[in-house]
């Protein structure tokens, strides 16, 4: 450098030389693997194991078995297409069998004995409930027929103490003398005797619709009398021609 060069010019910057650094080859890449390894490694400890097994299990199962496979190349020899059914008429099954994956550790054939056992139950209480359905259903249809029986009863023992009243008034007021029915059930107790109730007691053999029965026809024969048209008569024709008939069930039918 002379006397004479300026040390503001920039033949002093020309003149430097930067330092050189030495780096190992590769360095940054293997960094970044490292890296790019580390970072794959914290999301799998990210996620639960049976997360990780169930996310492979569905990839691996989702990919197809490539024409590399020693099983395809295998099939591929015997004269196997991709897409195409097994068997020589080619209609056998075209996927592979579906794999299952037991998602406790019971024993083989546990759990399908289990579903039968269930669906057994299930059979088992269905049927039970059908049978109680047929036995309310029996019921209540028998409580209807004892209901209904029980209200005819009722009705019949109404007009068997009807028949008797008239009958009573009936006898005692063409025949005077008349002091006992023709039969002991033709006048109401009442107007019975002490002896007559004794011997009612032990020859009470008829049911209440045959009493009916029996003094109807005594007085439509005898009197002309109905207690359902609750009108007497003037004889036999009469009573045959105006009289809708000699139950309770005639008349309701003629209303």
């Amino acid at each position: 450098m002379g006397d004479e060069d300026d040390y503001m010019s920039d033949i002093f910057t020309n003149n430097i030389q930067e330092p050189k650094v030495s780096l190992k080859p590769g360095v940054s890449n293997s960094r970044k693997r490292t890296l790019e390894k580390r970072r794959a490694h914290d999301v799998k400890k990210s996620k639960p194991k049976k997360v990780i097994e169930l996310e492979t299990r569905e990839k691996g199962l989702a990919t197809e078995i490539g024409q590399e496979n020693k099983g395809f190349k295998m099939m591929a020899m015997m004269g196997y297409k991709k897409g195409e059914g097994l068997g020589k008429s080619k209609t056998g099954r075209i996927e592979p069998v579906p794999i299952y994956v037991k998602p406790n550790r019971t024993g083989l054939g546990k759990d399908a004995l289990e579903e039968q056992r269930k669906a057994a139950r299930k059979k088992m209480e269905i049927f039970l409930l059908q049978q109680r359905s047929k036995v309310e259903h029996s019921r209540r249809a028998d409580f209807r027929v004892r209901m209904s029986e029980k209200f005819a009863l009722q009705l019949m023992e109404k007009d068997l103490t009807k028949s008797q009243k008239a009958c009573h008034t009936l006898d005692t007021a063409d025949q005077g003398e008349v002091t006992e029915p023709e039969m002991y059930f033709y006048w109401p107790e009442m107007c019975t005797s002490p002896e007559e109730e004794e011997e009612e007691e032990k020859e009470d053999q008829h049911s209440v619709d045959e009493k009916l029965v029996l003094i109807t026809e005594y007085l439509r024969t005898k009197y002309f009398y109905c207690i359902w048209c609750a009108t007497k008569y003037n004889d036999q024709n009469d009573i045959k021609s105006n009289c809708p008939g000699d139950t309770a069930d005639s008349h309701d039918d003629f209303d």
